[in-house]
């Protein structure tokens, strides 16, 4: 454990006090499904992490949501990027991207996950970069920093359930 990750817990608690109820559960759901997803990531073959993420080589609309839709998919971002910024294990993109579709999935929003690669820098080709990322409706809701450069390889529409 480092000193930034204990700092950063050590200040949680008078910006706990500030947040409203609806932010307090949601951050500790957001903690809940990033531990899970975690787990998924360290423990599970990855052919069987893909059966999770949705349904493969679909998207989800990225037509605009309803106001209270929207608000809900971006909190629930936000609820993730904040916890992963505190675990006291690295919280990587693709265990972000996987909490993030089961708290949409909860709320039955649709979004779509993506794996993308980078090209190699010239002087290392066999170094892979990869990122995952979700989007909801037009909103990115994990991942968004340099997503840009990455090449989208797959992606996987998470359907609400029925």
């Amino acid at each position: 454990m480092t000193r930034s990750w204990w700092r950063s817990w050590r200040q949680t608690p008078s910006r706990w006090r500030t947040l409203g109820p609806g932010d307090r559960a949601r951050l500790l759901e957001a903690a809940a499904c990033l531990a899970l997803a975690q787990g998924v990531v360290w423990a599970v073959p990855f052919r069987r992490v893909a059966r999770l993420m949705g349904v493969p080589g679909r998207e989800s609309s990225s037509g605009p949501l309803s106001p209270r839709h929207e608000k809900e998919a971006l909190r629930a971002g936000w609820a993730v990027r904040a916890v992963a910024a505190r675990t006291p294990w690295e919280s990587r993109c693709l265990a972000q991207a996987l909490a993030v579709m089961l708290m949409l999935r909860r709320r039955r929003l649709p979004g779509t996950l993506y794996l993308g690669v980078a090209k190699p820098a010239a002087n290392d080709v066999r170094k892979i970069d990869a990122h995952a990322w979700v989007r909801c409706g037009p909103d990115l809701l994990t991942g968004a920093a340099g997503h840009e450069r990455f090449a989208v390889v797959a992606s996987f529409a998470g359907e609400p359930p029925r």
